[in-house]
C-alpha cells in the first residue's frame, strides 16, 4: 500500500512540473500599417481676400490617421529631407521665406511593430516682413534716417561676449577717439535705413567715402 502511495504522489509530482513548464504563447496581433492618412491645414489669416494667409507665415498643421502611434514630419520636402517628432501629431509652423511660395509638406505615421504610412500635401504660404513699428520708427525716422559710428562714446568698438545679460564689450573697450589716428573710415562710414513707399519694404544704403573698416585697417 505505502508503495502504491509513494507511486501515485511520484505521478502527481511528475505532471506537476509538466504544467508548470509549460510555453506560453505571446502573439503581436497584425502589424497593420496605419490607413486614412490626413494632412490638416490652417494658414493663419486665410480668407478670400488673402487666400494664402496675412502675412505672418504661420500654418497649423494637423496629421491623422487610424492606429497610428507617432508621427514625423518634413515641412518642406523641396528642400533636403528632415523629419522631426511630432508627439500629438499637431505643430503651428512659421515660414519665413519672403513673398508666397509653395511646400510640399510629408508625414510619416507609425503603427504597430515599426510599420509608416506616408502622405504629403502641398501649401502656400505668404510671409511679410512686419518688424516692430517702434523699431522702424527708430531706425528711418519715418522716411530716411543716417547713422554714424559716435567716436566720442568710450565703447564704441569692442569685443565680447556673446552675452544677452549684457550690451557692453567686456573684454575690450576702444577709448574716446582711439580709430581716428589709424582708422578714420570707421567713424566716417554712414548706414541710412530707408522706409520705402511700398509696405514692408526697407533698404539699408551704406556710405564708405573713406573707404571700409577691417580686421586689417583701411580697405579701400
Amino acid at each position: 500500500m505505502k508503495n502504491n502511495l509513494k507511486k501515485l504522489l511520484g505521478f502527481l509530482l511528475i505532471l506537476t512540473i509538466f504544467a508548470g513548464c509549460k510555453k506560453t504563447d505571446y502573439q503581436m496581433g497584425n502589424l497593420t500599417a496605419p490607413t486614412n492618412l490626413a494632412i490638416t491645414t490652417t494658414v493663419k489669416g486665410q480668407s478670400a481676400a488673402n487666400p494664402n494667409g496675412d502675412g505672418s507665415g504661420e500654418v497649423l498643421i494637423a496629421i491623422t490617421a487610424d492606429n497610428a502611434l507617432s508621427y514625423k514630419i518634413d515641412y518642406d520636402a523641396n528642400d533636403p529631407v528632415d523629419l522631426v517628432y511630432l508627439p500629438t501629431g499637431t505643430v503651428t509652423k512659421k515660414y519665413t521665406t519672403l513673398g508666397t511660395n509653395t511646400y510640399r509638406v510629408t508625414a510619416v505615421v507609425y503603427g504597430k511593430g515599426g510599420t509608416s504610412s506616408t502622405i504629403t500635401k502641398d501649401i502656400t504660404v505668404k510671409s511679410l516682413f512686419n518688424p516692430d513699428p517702434t523699431i522702424v520708427a527708430s531706425l528711418t525716422g519715418g522716411t530716411s534716417k543716417t547713422w554714424i559710428v559716435d567716436k566720442s562714446v568710450p565703447g564704441q568698438l569692442g569685443v565680447g561676449p556673446w552675452n544677452t545679460g549684457s550690451i557692453r564689450p567686456e573684454w575690450w573697450a576702444a577709448g574716446v577717439n582711439e580709430k581716428v589716428a589709424c582708422c578714420n573710415c570707421f567713424y566716417t562710414a554712414t548706414f541710412t535705413f530707408v522706409k520705402e513707399a511700398n509696405p514692408n519694404t526697407y533698404t539699408l544704403k551704406v556710405g564708405t567715402p573713406d573707404g571700409a573698416f577691417t580686421k586689417g585697417g583701411n580697405l579701400t
